[in-house]
Protein backbone atom coordinates (compact mmCIF):
# COMPACT_ATOMS: atom_id res chain seq x y z
CA UNK A 1 0.00 0.00 0.00
CA UNK A 2 2.90 2.23 0.61
CA UNK A 3 4.17 1.50 -2.88
CA UNK A 4 0.55 2.67 -4.20
CA UNK A 5 0.15 5.72 -2.23
CA UNK A 6 3.73 7.18 -3.74
CA UNK A 7 2.10 6.22 -7.10
CA UNK A 8 4.65 3.80 -8.02
CA UNK A 9 4.28 0.89 -10.68
CA UNK A 10 3.68 -2.37 -8.60
CA UNK A 11 6.07 -5.52 -10.05
CA UNK A 12 4.85 -7.95 -12.02
CA UNK A 13 6.48 -10.72 -9.61
CA UNK A 14 8.43 -10.57 -6.09
CA UNK A 15 5.00 -9.73 -3.90
CA UNK A 16 4.36 -12.41 -1.68
CA UNK A 17 1.50 -14.61 -1.77
CA UNK A 18 0.56 -13.44 1.60
CA UNK A 19 1.12 -10.28 0.78
CA UNK A 20 -1.15 -10.48 -2.28
CA UNK A 21 -3.86 -12.29 -0.05
CA UNK A 22 -3.92 -9.29 2.74
CA UNK A 23 -4.31 -6.83 0.09
CA UNK A 24 -7.62 -8.76 -0.91
CA UNK A 25 -8.76 -8.79 2.23
CA UNK A 26 -8.38 -5.08 3.15
CA UNK A 27 -9.52 -3.63 -0.48
CA UNK A 28 -12.36 -6.35 -0.75
CA UNK A 29 -13.19 -6.47 3.21
CA UNK A 30 -17.09 -7.57 2.75
CA UNK A 31 -17.91 -11.23 3.18
CA UNK A 32 -20.99 -10.80 0.71
CA UNK A 33 -17.97 -9.89 -2.16
CA UNK A 34 -16.60 -13.58 -1.43
CA UNK A 35 -19.35 -15.04 -1.01
CA UNK A 36 -19.93 -16.62 -4.29
CA UNK A 37 -18.57 -19.33 -6.28
CA UNK A 38 -17.37 -20.63 -9.50
CA UNK A 39 -20.58 -21.70 -10.97
CA UNK A 40 -22.93 -18.59 -9.10
CA UNK A 41 -20.73 -16.01 -9.05
CA UNK A 42 -21.29 -12.63 -7.43
CA UNK A 43 -21.61 -9.48 -9.10
CA UNK A 44 -19.44 -6.47 -8.16
CA UNK A 45 -19.33 -3.21 -9.52
CA UNK A 46 -16.01 -1.86 -8.36
CA UNK A 47 -15.28 2.37 -8.53
CA UNK A 48 -11.33 1.99 -7.83
CA UNK A 49 -9.21 4.65 -6.04
CA UNK A 50 -7.18 6.42 -9.02
CA UNK A 51 -4.20 4.60 -7.34
CA UNK A 52 -5.83 1.15 -7.82
CA UNK A 53 -6.42 0.99 -11.25
CA UNK A 54 -3.02 -0.41 -12.47
CA UNK A 55 -4.18 -3.73 -10.30
CA UNK A 56 -5.53 -7.25 -11.77
CA UNK A 57 -8.29 -7.22 -9.28
CA UNK A 58 -9.86 -9.95 -10.17
CA UNK A 59 -5.88 -12.01 -9.59
CA UNK A 60 -6.00 -10.76 -5.52
CA UNK A 61 -6.98 -13.42 -3.34
CA UNK A 62 -8.62 -13.91 0.24
CA UNK A 63 -7.65 -16.87 2.27
CA UNK A 64 -6.44 -18.69 -1.19
CA UNK A 65 -9.24 -18.17 -3.42
CA UNK A 66 -8.92 -15.57 -6.16
CA UNK A 67 -11.46 -12.81 -6.25
CA UNK A 68 -12.20 -13.59 -9.93
CA UNK A 69 -13.37 -17.50 -8.85
CA UNK A 70 -16.01 -16.11 -7.23
CA UNK A 71 -17.01 -12.47 -8.39
CA UNK A 72 -17.66 -11.25 -11.77
CA UNK A 73 -16.12 -7.62 -12.19
CA UNK A 74 -17.26 -4.94 -13.84
CA UNK A 75 -14.99 -1.38 -13.24
CA UNK A 76 -16.62 2.24 -13.53
CA UNK A 77 -14.60 5.50 -13.30
CA UNK A 78 -17.46 6.81 -10.87
CA UNK A 79 -21.02 6.03 -10.17
CA UNK A 80 -22.21 8.59 -11.93
CA UNK A 81 -20.58 7.37 -15.50
CA UNK A 82 -22.34 4.04 -14.95
CA UNK A 83 -25.69 5.93 -14.48
CA UNK A 84 -24.79 7.84 -17.67
CA UNK A 85 -24.05 5.06 -19.50
CA UNK A 86 -26.69 2.83 -18.78
CA UNK A 87 -29.19 5.42 -19.47
CA UNK A 88 -27.55 5.92 -23.03
CA UNK A 89 -27.64 2.77 -23.84
CA UNK A 90 -31.60 2.46 -23.03
CA UNK A 91 -32.11 5.17 -25.31
CA UNK A 92 -30.21 4.23 -27.88
CA UNK A 93 -31.23 3.90 -31.38
CA UNK A 94 -30.67 0.72 -33.13
CA UNK A 95 -26.66 0.12 -34.12
CA UNK A 96 -25.52 -0.66 -37.55
CA UNK A 97 -23.97 -4.32 -38.28
CA UNK A 98 -21.41 -4.43 -39.90
CA UNK A 99 -18.09 -6.52 -39.81
CA UNK A 100 -15.76 -7.18 -36.35
CA UNK A 101 -13.22 -4.70 -37.11
CA UNK A 102 -9.21 -4.41 -35.59
CA UNK A 103 -5.86 -3.18 -35.82
CA UNK A 104 -3.17 -5.68 -35.23
CA UNK A 105 0.12 -4.92 -33.98
CA UNK A 106 2.31 -7.03 -35.51
CA UNK A 107 5.17 -6.90 -33.30
CA UNK A 108 3.12 -8.63 -30.52
CA UNK A 109 4.34 -11.93 -29.16
CA UNK A 110 0.52 -12.52 -29.02
CA UNK A 111 -0.20 -11.60 -32.49
CA UNK A 112 -0.93 -14.61 -34.67
CA UNK A 113 -3.20 -16.10 -31.72
CA UNK A 114 -5.03 -12.70 -31.98
CA UNK A 115 -5.30 -12.31 -35.81
CA UNK A 116 -6.50 -16.22 -35.97
CA UNK A 117 -9.01 -15.62 -33.17
CA UNK A 118 -10.47 -13.15 -34.79
CA UNK A 119 -10.49 -14.39 -38.18
CA UNK A 120 -12.08 -17.68 -36.54
CA UNK A 121 -15.20 -15.57 -34.89
CA UNK A 122 -16.41 -13.72 -37.92
CA UNK A 123 -15.81 -14.19 -41.57
CA UNK A 124 -16.13 -10.49 -42.00
CA UNK A 125 -12.99 -9.65 -40.16
CA UNK A 126 -11.56 -6.67 -41.59
CA UNK A 127 -8.29 -5.02 -40.54
CA UNK A 128 -8.45 -1.40 -40.87
CA UNK A 129 -5.59 1.20 -39.36
CA UNK A 130 -7.22 4.00 -40.56
CA UNK A 131 -10.34 2.84 -38.63
CA UNK A 132 -12.76 4.03 -41.37
CA UNK A 133 -15.40 1.43 -41.64
CA UNK A 134 -15.16 1.83 -37.61
CA UNK A 135 -18.73 3.17 -37.91
CA UNK A 136 -20.19 0.18 -39.12
CA UNK A 137 -18.59 -2.15 -37.19
CA UNK A 138 -20.18 -4.48 -34.91
CA UNK A 139 -17.00 -4.74 -32.64
CA UNK A 140 -13.58 -2.52 -32.84
CA UNK A 141 -10.14 -4.90 -31.62
CA UNK A 142 -7.06 -3.03 -31.07
CA UNK A 143 -3.82 -4.33 -29.52
CA UNK A 144 -0.82 -2.40 -29.04
CA UNK A 145 1.81 -1.57 -26.50
CA UNK A 146 0.30 1.31 -24.16
CA UNK A 147 2.91 3.60 -23.47
CA UNK A 148 1.77 4.99 -19.99
CA UNK A 149 -1.26 5.42 -17.93
CA UNK A 150 -3.93 8.41 -17.84
CA UNK A 151 -5.80 10.64 -20.72
CA UNK A 152 -2.09 11.24 -22.55
CA UNK A 153 -1.26 7.59 -23.58
CA UNK A 154 -1.35 6.43 -26.73
CA UNK A 155 -1.56 2.33 -27.80
CA UNK A 156 -0.04 0.64 -30.87
CA UNK A 157 1.89 1.88 -33.67
CA UNK A 158 -0.88 3.40 -34.93
CA UNK A 159 -1.25 6.05 -31.93
CA UNK A 160 -4.70 5.03 -30.64
CA UNK A 161 -5.33 7.96 -28.25
CA UNK A 162 -7.81 9.03 -25.97
CA UNK A 163 -8.74 12.15 -28.08
CA UNK A 164 -9.26 10.00 -31.19
CA UNK A 165 -11.22 7.36 -29.52
CA UNK A 166 -13.75 9.46 -28.01
CA UNK A 167 -14.24 11.55 -31.84
CA UNK A 168 -15.09 8.21 -33.07
CA UNK A 169 -18.48 6.14 -33.55
CA UNK A 170 -17.57 3.33 -31.65
CA UNK A 171 -19.59 -0.18 -31.58
CA UNK A 172 -20.64 -1.56 -28.25
CA UNK A 173 -18.02 -3.57 -27.92
CA UNK A 174 -14.03 -2.11 -27.90
CA UNK A 175 -11.41 -3.97 -26.72
CA UNK A 176 -7.45 -2.10 -26.22
CA UNK A 177 -5.40 -5.16 -25.36
CA UNK A 178 -2.30 -3.61 -24.45
CA UNK A 179 -0.52 -2.56 -21.41
CA UNK A 180 -2.28 0.35 -19.58
CA UNK A 181 -5.14 0.91 -22.06
CA UNK A 182 -7.28 0.78 -18.83
CA UNK A 183 -5.47 2.33 -16.26
CA UNK A 184 -6.72 5.72 -15.18
CA UNK A 185 -4.80 8.59 -13.67
CA UNK A 186 -6.90 11.61 -12.29
CA UNK A 187 -7.29 14.20 -9.68
CA UNK A 188 -9.32 13.74 -6.63
CA UNK A 189 -12.91 15.00 -7.64
CA UNK A 190 -12.79 14.26 -10.94
CA UNK A 191 -13.36 10.95 -13.17
CA UNK A 192 -10.04 8.82 -13.85
CA UNK A 193 -9.19 9.75 -17.55
CA UNK A 194 -7.91 6.34 -19.57
CA UNK A 195 -8.13 5.25 -23.38
CA UNK A 196 -11.16 2.98 -21.84
CA UNK A 197 -12.90 6.07 -20.72
CA UNK A 198 -12.18 7.50 -24.51
CA UNK A 199 -13.94 4.53 -26.13
CA UNK A 200 -16.85 5.18 -23.74
CA UNK A 201 -17.16 8.75 -24.66
CA UNK A 202 -17.36 7.48 -28.36
CA UNK A 203 -19.88 5.67 -27.92
CA UNK A 204 -18.97 2.29 -26.54
CA UNK A 205 -20.88 0.88 -23.69
CA UNK A 206 -18.56 -2.17 -23.24
CA UNK A 207 -14.97 -1.64 -22.84
CA UNK A 208 -12.62 -4.15 -22.06
CA UNK A 209 -8.80 -3.02 -21.30
CA UNK A 210 -5.52 -3.50 -19.79
CA UNK A 211 -4.79 -2.44 -15.95
CA UNK A 212 -0.65 -1.76 -15.68
CA UNK A 213 1.79 -3.62 -17.42
CA UNK A 214 0.17 -7.06 -18.82
CA UNK A 215 1.31 -9.72 -20.72
CA UNK A 216 0.99 -9.94 -24.07
CA UNK A 217 0.68 -13.57 -24.62
CA UNK A 218 -1.29 -14.22 -21.61
CA UNK A 219 -4.07 -11.29 -23.08
CA UNK A 220 -4.07 -12.99 -26.44
CA UNK A 221 -5.09 -16.35 -24.86
CA UNK A 222 -7.49 -14.60 -23.06
CA UNK A 223 -8.70 -13.09 -25.97
CA UNK A 224 -8.65 -16.66 -27.53
CA UNK A 225 -11.25 -17.89 -24.98
CA UNK A 226 -13.19 -14.69 -25.33
CA UNK A 227 -14.51 -14.89 -28.02
CA UNK A 228 -16.39 -18.40 -28.86
CA UNK A 229 -17.73 -17.46 -25.10
CA UNK A 230 -19.28 -14.41 -26.27
CA UNK A 231 -20.63 -16.12 -29.70
CA UNK A 232 -22.82 -18.37 -27.21
CA UNK A 233 -24.62 -15.20 -26.16
CA UNK A 234 -22.40 -14.86 -22.28
CA UNK A 235 -22.25 -11.65 -21.45
CA UNK A 236 -19.10 -9.79 -21.81
CA UNK A 237 -18.55 -9.79 -18.03
CA UNK A 238 -19.65 -13.04 -17.61
CA UNK A 239 -17.20 -14.26 -20.86
CA UNK A 240 -14.10 -12.36 -19.83
CA UNK A 241 -13.81 -13.64 -16.69
CA UNK A 242 -14.14 -17.28 -17.73
CA UNK A 243 -11.37 -17.29 -20.35
CA UNK A 244 -9.14 -15.78 -17.22
CA UNK A 245 -9.85 -18.34 -15.29
CA UNK A 246 -9.92 -20.70 -18.08
CA UNK A 247 -6.44 -19.21 -18.98
CA UNK A 248 -5.29 -19.22 -15.49
CA UNK A 249 -5.82 -23.04 -15.02
CA UNK A 250 -4.22 -24.07 -18.24
CA UNK A 251 -0.94 -22.22 -17.56
CA UNK A 252 0.00 -21.96 -14.56
CA UNK A 253 3.22 -20.24 -15.35
CA UNK A 254 1.71 -17.22 -15.79
CA UNK A 255 1.35 -14.18 -13.63
CA UNK A 256 -1.66 -12.29 -12.08
CA UNK A 257 -1.00 -9.30 -14.47
CA UNK A 258 -0.56 -12.34 -17.39
CA UNK A 259 -3.65 -14.13 -16.98
CA UNK A 260 -6.03 -11.31 -15.27
CA UNK A 261 -4.65 -8.01 -16.84
CA UNK A 262 -7.60 -7.28 -18.52
CA UNK A 263 -10.60 -5.73 -17.05
CA UNK A 264 -14.58 -4.74 -18.47
CA UNK A 265 -15.35 -1.14 -17.97
CA UNK A 266 -18.69 0.23 -18.48
CA UNK A 267 -21.94 -1.61 -19.07
CA UNK A 268 -22.41 -5.19 -20.37
CA UNK A 269 -23.26 -6.10 -23.61
CA UNK A 270 -24.43 -9.38 -24.90
CA UNK A 271 -23.68 -10.84 -28.79
CA UNK A 272 -27.34 -11.91 -29.92
CA UNK A 273 -26.06 -13.26 -33.06
CA UNK A 274 -25.26 -11.06 -35.56
CA UNK A 275 -24.06 -7.98 -33.04
CA UNK A 276 -23.75 -6.79 -30.00
CA UNK A 277 -26.54 -5.06 -28.04
CA UNK A 278 -25.96 -3.74 -24.73
CA UNK A 279 -27.68 -4.32 -21.16
CA UNK A 280 -27.90 -2.90 -17.96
Amino acid sequence: MDTLSRGDELPQRGITRAKWDSLGAFLFPHEEIWSGTNESPRSVLVCPDPRLWQLPLGALTRDGVHLAGVAELVLTPSLRTAALVASRSRTRQSRPLGPTVSILDPRLPGHDVERQTLDMWAADHVEDSGLDMVSQACMLYISGRGDAAGESATLGHTAITLERLANLPLPPLVVLNGCWSGTAVSRYGTDPLSLAVGAMLGDADSVIAGTGAIGGIGSALVAQHLFPLLRSGIPVRSALRLAQLRVRDEHPELGPFEWAGLCMVGIDARWNGRAFTSGT
